[in-house]
């Protein structure tokens, strides 16, 4: 029987929501064929009595295909567009509202609520010139992002993995140094705390979702 259905080739062609369905359907499976065939329905959107008819090489053949796209590389996507509308990451992250920040930090390694995440880190560019950008104010629960592309979303995280990353360095660097006062150091030390179990969960999160961090 020849069925009709599209193969992703790359993740910005599966969106955060059929990711999070994948990931909730497949928790504890260990079946293999089962597996294959939450692929091939969700990301494909093959009906599981079609599955059956397929020639076993091909659903092998197209679930590698699929699940080897999560041993890329992942690199911050500063600009995308959804539903007609260009979203942009925030240009300067030193000036996001305490709201958009507590949002962050409550949802980005939550995978059931991440999309919040992405609405407090994204939001609808207003201005731009060339690579300059300027984003609208953040409005909890404004904008649905469950539809972001996939590849949106894990740049995003592995972007914040990465500077959870160096700013512990930095910290472990201004510690070594004998000039500062031990004010500065005990502070330097709370943070960097804090910055090593931050970094240290978003890289569980990441490795559980089994994506590649080299």
């Amino acid at each position: 029987m020849k069925v009709n259905f599209t193969i992703p080739t790359s993740l910005s062609e599966i969106t955060l929501d059929q990711y999070k369905k994948y990931l909730k359907e497949t928790k504890d499976v260990t079946s293999t064929p089962k597996i294959q065939e939450k692929v091939l329905s969700i990301f494909c959107g093959i009906e599981l009595k079609d599955t059956f008819k397929m020639k076993a090489v091909d659903v092998e053949s197209i679930c590698d295909i699929i699940l080897s796209m999560f041993d890329s590389r992942f690199e911050l996507i500063n600009r995308f567009t959804l539903d007609g509308i260009e979203f942009g990451f925030v240009p300067n992250l030193d000036e996001m509202s305490f709201g958009a920040y507590v949002d962050t930090d409550k949802f980005i390694g939550d995978i059931d609520n991440i999309h919040l995440a992405v609405a407090a880190l994204y939001r609808p560019v207003l201005h731009k010139s060339k690579e300059l950008y300027s984003v609208e104010e953040y409005e909890p629960n404004k904008y649905d992002m469950s539809m972001t592309p996939l590849s949106v979303v894990l740049g995003m995280q592995v972007f914040f993995y990465n500077l959870g990353k160096d700013l512990s360095k930095v910290m472990i660097d201004y510690l070594q140094e004998g000039d500062l006062t031990l004010q500065e150091r005990e502070a330097l030390q709370k943070n960097g705390v804090g910055f090593n179990q931050f970094t240290h969960s978003l890289r569980e999160i990441l490795q559980g979702l089994k994506i590649s961090l080299n």
